[in-house]
């Protein structure tokens, strides 16, 4: 049997997917992966993590002299264990001539980050 006073602590660290003292060496749980096929380039924002978490999300994508603009944004829970892509964009025609892209991860629990990418 659980004693009352153990059932807070325990659905606090459910809660907050033991982001109270997240393990520095775990991978982000949210990436940015990036394909150059035939057609363009393909951004995927993915999702996966050990521990439960709850983030906001946003997908900033610019061409090279940042004249075309495109956001997307939102907001997940991941469960664990379990990957999600959370968006696609796809960038066409002469695309992978120069494109950056920005996604802006911010945790309920724990730190933002930022990934970084742009055309090779």
């Amino acid at each position: 049997m659980i004693e009352p006073a153990a059932i807070i602590p325990m659905l606090l660290a459910a809660v907050a997917g033991g982001a109270a003292s997240p393990d520095p060496t775990a991978p982000a749980p949210i990436s940015l992966s990036t394909e150059t096929v035939p057609a363009g380039v393909v951004l995927q924002v993915i999702g996966e993590s050990a521990t439960l978490v709850d983030a906001a999300y946003s997908l900033e994508v610019t061409n090279a002299s940042g004249g075309n603009r495109s956001t997307q944004r939102g907001r997940v829970s991941l469960r664990p264990n379990q990957r999600a892509v959370l968006l696609t964009s796809r960038l066409g025609g002469d695309a992978q001539a120069g494109w950056r892209a920005v996604l802006v991860v911010t945790p309920t629990f724990g730190q933002p980050y930022e990934i970084r990418r742009q055309a090779d």
